[in-house]
């Protein structure tokens, strides 16, 4: 964790929760108790004004919950991947400003679709996971330097702007 980059540090971070939240629900079925189910409103992401009124650290901290090991698994490759090259192009202090600042607007996309669309109305959600900081990472990389060429297994070499579309077209 000392000697790794920004990226090694948020990985690190994301498996950490997941490792802790994973062991609180362990514990909670040694207890017969619903431990993690009584936590996870506290830390994730919420529809609700009511709720975002009175838990505002949820903006910040669902950025670090992941619902399962395939969720954390896919988010950390793709933080890994786009994480290195923005390091290595722009340094790791923008490298965490960017992780914020997507996941932040991730979560008020997330949060006023919920509220302005009738398709919504009626329903509370929570969201939780790395995306919307995964992602905004690897469009700022795709903006900055949209005809940089990453090789892809089995694919070859793709332009970033590419690579870009699909994931924000995919998520």
């Amino acid at each position: 964790y000392h000697s790794g980059n920004m990226v090694t540090r948020l990985i690190f971070f994301n498996v950490g929760v997941f490792v802790l939240l994973s062991l609180i629900r362990v514990f909670g079925f040694f207890y017969k108790s619903d431990f993690l189910g009584t936590i996870i409103p506290w830390i994730a992401g919420s529809s609700s004004w009511e709720t975002m009124l009175f838990r505002p650290w949820t903006i910040v901290s669902y950025m670090f919950v992941h619902e399962g090991l395939i969720h954390l698994f896919f988010n950390m490759i793709m933080l890994w991947f786009s994480g290195r090259l923005f390091g290595d192009l722009l340094g790791d202090r923008k490298l965490v400003a960017v992780y914020f600042y997507g996941g932040i607007a991730g979560f008020l996309l997330y949060f006023i679709s919920y509220n302005v669309f009738p398709v919504f109305s009626g329903s509370e959600s929570t969201i939780i996971g790395a995306s919307a900081s995964v992602i905004a990472i690897l469009v700022a990389i795709a903006t900055y330097n949209p005809d940089m060429e990453v090789r892809l297994v089995l694919i070859g070499n793709v332009k970033i702007k590419f690579v870009a579309i699909f994931f924000v077209g995919l998520d």
